[in-house]
This record gives structure tokens, sequence and C-alpha cells, in this order.
């Protein structure tokens, strides 16, 4: 019995970090396609209206990850730049004009 308990110890030592990171690369992907999600309405809006949304509201944006905080932090004539956050992610995402995303 007490050989039973210590492998399925061992076993769940092994695998709760795998889980434990699994979950966390799930919570930065849907960060990573909201923000890729709103560079195509960026890009949509830019060719409407000849500038950059300052808004998120002014893009029609509808999230299919609710969770995720969105929001503008720069825009001028030439480019934007968007952060996005899962609240059980450690991490900050930042999107631009150009597409590239980065991990902050």
């Amino acid at each position: 019995m007490m050989v039973v308990i210590a492998m399925i110890g061992i076993l769940a030592a092994i695998a709760i970090p795998n889980y434990i990171a699994f979950r966390d690369k799930g919570y930065d992907a849907m960060v990573e396609a909201e923000l890729n999600n709103l560079l195509e309405e960026q890009t949509q809006y830019y060719r409407r209206e000849h500038s950059f949304a300052s808004e998120l509201g002014k893009l029609g944006h509808i999230s299919s990850s609710p969770e995720v905080k969105l929001r503008i932090i720069h825009v001028d004539t030439t480019c934007f730049e968007i952060q996005g956050k899962h609240p059980k992610s450690k991490n900050i995402y930042t999107i631009d004009c150009t597409g590239e995303i980065k991990r902050h």
C-alpha cells in the first residue's frame, strides 16, 4: 500500500508542473489570438478611416476570450500599440502595426 501511495506521489510531482505549464501556455495563446484579431480590426479601420482607432470601442471588437484584458496604449498617425493580459498569467503581451507580438 505504501508503495502505491509513493508511486502516486511521484506521478503527481511529475504531472502537476507539466499541467500548469500547458495551462499557462493556453492563457498566453488566448491573449495572442485576441491581439491578432485586433491587428486585423485596426488594419480594416485604417482602410476605412485613414487613421488608427484610439479606443477599442471604435473597432467593434467582439472578444472570443472575454477574460483577456485589452487596451490600446499608443496611437499615432503611423502606428499603434495594443496591450493584452490574461488575469491568470504573469505575462503581458503587446502587438503593434507591424504585427510583432512581444512578451513583457
